[in-house]
């Protein structure tokens, strides 16, 4: 899958799809992007649909827990309704460390009352909905 499966109208669409979400994640997060070890926290509305793609570059994926949750105090004092979240690397990053981000993600936007549409990993050949490993 990737961008060039998107249908036509899907910025109307709600990313609650994974299927349509991965191909979106695959649009707005670049190869560049992945080589930087970057983040794609993409605004979404009540909907779930894409509304503002934000790209972090150069993240530490094996920092603490309480460094992780930095990454979302852009969040303070905005009004988001909804995020999509992926992480990405230029090889995929170890499900054990995606598993954290998603635990983080889960947990500072639940603070903000923020939904968590869709938690997704990427490297450079493709992305993927992040599911957690088995413990």
């Amino acid at each position: 899958m990737s961008f060039e499966d998107l249908p036509r109208e899907w910025h109307g669409l709600s990313l609650s799809d994974p299927g349509l979400a991965v191909n979106v994640v695959d649009l707005f997060l670049k190869n560049s992007d992945r080589r930087r070890n970057s983040a794609l926290l993409l605004i979404c509305d009540e909907e779930g649909r894409a509304m503002q793609p934000v790209v972090i570059n150069d993240i530490d994926w094996y920092m603490i827990a309480d460094e992780r949750g930095g990454l979302f105090h852009i969040f303070d004092h905005l009004h988001v309704p909804g995020l999509v979240v992926a992480v990405s690397a230029e090889r995929a990053i170890e499900p054990e460390v995606a598993d954290r981000w998603l635990h983080t993600s889960r947990a500072e936007l639940a603070k903000r009352d923020i939904e968590l549409v869709g938690f997704f990993s990427a490297d450079r050949l493709e992305v993927w909905e992040h599911r957690p490993a088995a413990a």
